[in-house]
């Protein structure tokens, strides 16, 4: 099984590479790939928001070892979720919350450690010591967590409401999930949150951000224009057409948006 990877570790220390060559250690014939190692320091949301961008696009029964773990040598848990036909390793706190979005989770085990191969437990680096050798295992064993795990209750899984929007009279609220390397603002309305309003009568507000009407494409506006827009993870985006949109209308994660709906669409 492919395994695949998001951390906040960045890509200038040696972390990344021992985890993986730790999983190489233990089953030698596994498959990597990186999602990202670029998740700001200790930003569980923006985490959670990346993996559930990418869980969709990945084929039948991968493994997911997440760690993004400003928790890391805390009480909280260390966990197994099957979630959208697929494994997640992670740290339970809500960084599964998006998956959770888009799919049911459907079994949780807290990582048996007494079974993984012996070695000094780092208070601070569970992903080499717990992680890694977890998903090794899985891998090595096709998906079957057998007394790798042991099961908890689902609703025990820590889950947010960063993903939250609420709708009252004539607008839509919710928050910034990410804004990715090219300044652009992802928000927490998606796409399905507008079904049926005319995209071109809406307005959408952030900070000194603001934008009539929704856009298909980059192009539809002049360069350094502001625009909003549905990305390819279809959610509302905002954007600075061949600009940093973030940057010039000093907008980061967390900061309120707002979708001002038509009137007819209100009921007004």
């Amino acid at each position: 099984m492919t395994i695949f990877l998001l951390t906040d570790f960045g890509l200038s220390d040696v972390y990344v590479g021992v985890v993986k060559a730790v999983m190489c250690g233990l089953a030698p014939d596994v498959r990597m790939i990186d999602l990202t190692h670029e998740v700001p320091p200790q930003n569980v949301p923006v985490g959670a928001f990346r993996l559930a961008c990418a869980m969709p696009h990945v084929g039948d029964s991968a493994i997911f070892l997440s760690v993004v773990d400003p928790g890391v040598g805390g009480e909280r848990r260390k966990i197994i979720v099957r979630c959208g036909g697929h494994l997640h390793l992670l740290p339970d706190n809500g960084l599964i919350s998006g998956c959770a979005e888009l799919a049911q989770i459907d079994e949780a085990w807290e990582i048996n450690e007494s079974v993984l191969p012996q070695r000094a437990l780092s208070n601070t680096f569970h992903g080499r010591d717990v992680f890694a050798p977890a998903a090794a295992w899985l891998s090595r064993n096709g998906g079957r967590v057998g007394a790798l795990g042991k099961p908890i209750p689902v609703g025990s899984v820590q889950r947010r409401d960063w993903f939250h929007v609420t709708r009252a009279g004539q607008f839509l609220s919710a928050a910034v999930l990410d804004i990715d390397s090219f300044g652009n603002v992802i928000t927490a309305v998606k796409q399905s949150d507008i079904v049926g309003m005319d995209h071109a009568a809406l307005r959408v507000d952030c900070e000194s951000f603001s934008a009539p009407g929704l856009k298909r494409q980059y192009v539809d506006v002049d360069d350094g224009d502001a625009l909003a827009y549905v990305g390819s993870s279809n959610y509302v985006e905002l954007a600075l057409r061949n600009g940093d949109a973030a940057a010039k209308f000093n907008i980061r994660v967390g900061d309120p948006v707002i979708v001002s709906l038509p009137e007819e669409e209100s009921g007004g």
